[in-house]
């Protein structure tokens, strides 16, 4: 059995919630199989709706760019013609990739008019198209998205089903946002799974225009004890092309969809529309006091549920139609997977969404792989992290040392560049404090997490909260979980001394499955992650059963096509063994850099290591003696004296893949290993 965790209710400071809000619902007709001109119509509505004060505004179902109402796609039983072929080629040209432009689109959108920013849109994947709602904060950040998991009837024809992966509710300053798309409504056991995630502004995008949708939202904001928007289109048939074969004629004045949009409180009451008339935004003041007054009598996953006598269980994972298996051994040989991840091209390794590893991690980050990419200062920017997290993973842009070493890329810059998937950022500790500022500005792009190693994380605790993030401490010491637990940490990662870049002493081997049994002891909900020395799918399935959720990957995605790891260090790693790294304490001080003296730092020998790795205590009372020399050297990237940071699994480098190609190996390697390793015959002695 899995420890519990902190549910977002728990860690959520609801006095800093705003109790009084303007929401808007926006009923109108799409440019129909015109994707471009419909977000230009999204832009200039969402831009009304914020100036009459709206913060979040629903746009109804399939908005961008089409619901094909009347439309048959020349589909009976047992045949298809070549005509409802094209119709619905011209409806796969005019739906949205997700991530792509028109993502970005509607990014900037919400951005620009500051508001929480909601969408219906027919998403693409591939040859299917899914009927799905897309989430955007007012920053322009990319929340994440809800495909339909039932559409109805012949929906099914043109639109794929969704699964449980897709089902968020997102914490914001104004409660608990979701969506719940049409007659999805009317699965009593999907309303149950969205309640007990805690949804207040229970947003409803649909395409029925018949009066018993109407009943169907006021008792689902009573039952629910929520407020439910719900939008509808209002479409003339004049709003859909010439040549569109409506089954409801050619008439241009008839009205194929008929609006009917409304904004109901808690208690089934009204606060605007329901709306048939045309056009229109509909605006309503939330108050959400109504919520609680509400739940005073009916809260019906909590004091009003039996769940003595009914219980719900839901899946979240994905559901892939294809899974593909290795050959499993039959003898005493190993499993056939790949020994390291340098010759597994992406294509090959596309296997390892289907052999997905669940641990907390990914359940706690929403992630398909439990791998993260390490913030390594002057290698992590915005496109190694946003690679990373679109094979599967979390990728986390380094703040490094906050800008106070010099010569550090923007890292506003990076992070924009991370959007609008997810993603962290992480900071040197003890060179954030003397830069606090940096964290309030990286907090403003809304980081899934903020990673913070070397140093004390408490100072910086309440406002990583505040602003939305959980937050990640790495501890290089037994002794520094308590830190970590005290600042709230969501996860602890423990970093071996194999690791490249600055560290400890302590080895990954031990040091995990110690670390395990310390948290398990002291703060069960509290995550595990190794670190140090682990480059492919031996490393993280070894991590797994040491006791850790997850890894955190640095050397190998070091050296990656997307890291900004100069050509010349990779080409100097790549060939050297674990024995051509050196730990010490002596390049800080020569270079004057004010590192703790507890942590040393590992990188390839050169001719500065053979001088001086061992006159750690001479290099100290030289301090600061050699740090001209080395800002020259990092000019003319002479590498007898600048560091070439990597871990002692260097020597399992063999070249520079695709971030995507290194996650999706890890992953399919270790699945494949973990599903060997349970194989194993055991006997007993005689």
């Amino acid at each position: 059995m899995l420890p519990t965790m902190k549910t977002a209710d728990q860690e959520r400071d609801t006095s800093s919630i705003a109790q009084r809000f303007k929401v808007a619902v926006v009923q109108a007709a799409p440019v129909v199989f015109d994707r471009e001109r419909t977000l230009e119509k999204v832009h200039i509505l969402s831009g009304e709706a914020a100036r009459k004060g709206a913060r979040l505004v629903l746009f109804p179902e399939a908005f961008v760019s089409a619901y094909p109402r009347g439309l048959d796609f020349g589909a009976v039983i047992g045949s298809r013609s070549e005509e409802g072929r094209e119709d619905f080629r011209r409806y796969w040209e005019s739906s949205v990739d997700v991530p792509g432009p028109a993502v970005d689109a509607l990014s900037r959108t919400a951005r620009s008019h500051s508001v929480y920013l909601v969408v219906g849109v027919v998403e693409r994947d591939r040859g299917t198209l899914y009927c799905s709602v897309l989430f955007f904060a007012p920053d322009g950040n990319y929340l994440g998205k809800h495909r339909k998991t039932m559409p109805t009837a012949s929906e099914r024809l043109v639109w794929g089903f969704g699964d449980g992966s897709t089902m968020p509710v997102f914490d914001t300053p104004f409660g608990k946002i979701g969506a719940v798309i049409c007659w999805e409504n009317y699965l009593p056991l999907m309303r149950a799974a969205m309640y007990a995630k805690g949804i207040e502004i229970y947003c409803a995008p649909t395409a029925d225009v018949r009066d018993s949708w109407i009943a169907s939202v006021r008792h689902i904001a009573v039952e629910g004890r929520c407020f439910v928007l719900s939008c509808n289109q209002f479409n003339l048939r004049r709003d859909f092309p010439t040549d569109y074969r409506s089954a409801f004629g050619d008439d241009p004045d008839a009205v194929l969809t008929r609006g009917g949009s409304c904004i109901v409180d808690p208690f089934g009451s009204f606060l605007a529309g329901p709306n048939t008339e045309g056009e229109a935004i509909l605006i309503a003041e939330i108050d959400r006091a109504q919520i609680v007054r509400g739940k005073f009598d009916l809260d019906v996953v909590g004091h009003y549920a039996r769940p003595d006598i009914f219980q719900l269980h839901v899946d979240e994972r994905p559901k892939r139609p294809v899974t593909t298996h290795s050959p499993e051994p039959s003898g005493e040989t190993g499993p056939t997977t790949p020994t390291t991840t340098d010759t597994t091209t992406a294509s090959q390794a596309a296997s390892s969404e289907d052999r997905m590893i669940c641990t907390r991690l990914t359940e706690r980050f929403g992630i398909r792989h439990p791998i993260i990419c390490a913030p390594m200062a002057l290698v992590t920017g915005g496109a190694l992290a946003t690679a990373v997290s679109r094979a599967g993973g979390l990728g986390i842009v380094a703040g490094g040392y906050a800008g106070t070493l010099g010569g550090e890329p923007d890292l506003e810059a990076e992070l924009v560049r991370a959007k609008p998937g997810k993603f962290g950022v992480g900071f040197i500790t003890w060179a954030l404090a003397r830069a606090p500022k940096m964290l309030t500005k990286a907090l403003q792009h809304s980081p899934l997490c903020v990673f913070l190693s070397f140093g004390d994380p408490r100072p910086f605790a309440a406002e990583i909260r505040d602003g939305g993030a959980a937050l990640i401490c790495q501890v290089q010491f037994l002794s520094q979980i308590d830190m970590a637990l005290e600042a709230d940490a969501a996860a602890v990662v423990v970093q071996g001394t194999e690791a490249g870049g600055h560290g400890g002493n302590r080895s990954t081997f031990p040091f995990v499955p110690e670390a395990a049994d310390y948290l398990r002891q002291r703060s069960p909900g509290t995550l595990l992650i190794a670190a140090g020395g682990i480059v492919d799918g031996r490393g993280l399935a070894a991590a797994l059963m040491l006791g850790a959720d997850g890894v955190v990957v640095g050397t190998r995605l070091w050296a990656s096509a997307e890291a900004l790891t100069p050509k010349a260090h990779t080409d100097k790693a790549i060939g050297k063994t674990g024995d051509s790294t050196i730990r010490t304490k002596a390049l800080d001080a020569l270079r004057g850099v004010p590192w703790p003296q507890e942590f040393s730092f590992r990188f390839l020998k050169n001719k500065l290591t053979d001088e001086w790795a061992d006159r750690e205590a001479e290099a100290f009372r030289a301090y600061g003696t050699l740090s001209a020399e080395y800002v020259q050297a990092r000019a003319q990237n002479d590498l007898d004296t600048l560091a070439v940071t990597c871990g002692e699994a260097v020597g399992l480098l063999r070249n520079r893949p695709t971030a995507e190609s290194i996650v999706n190996s890890m992953a399919a390697e270790a699945a494949s290993l973990l599903r060997y390793g349970g194989k194993l015959k055991c006997t007993s002695q005689s």
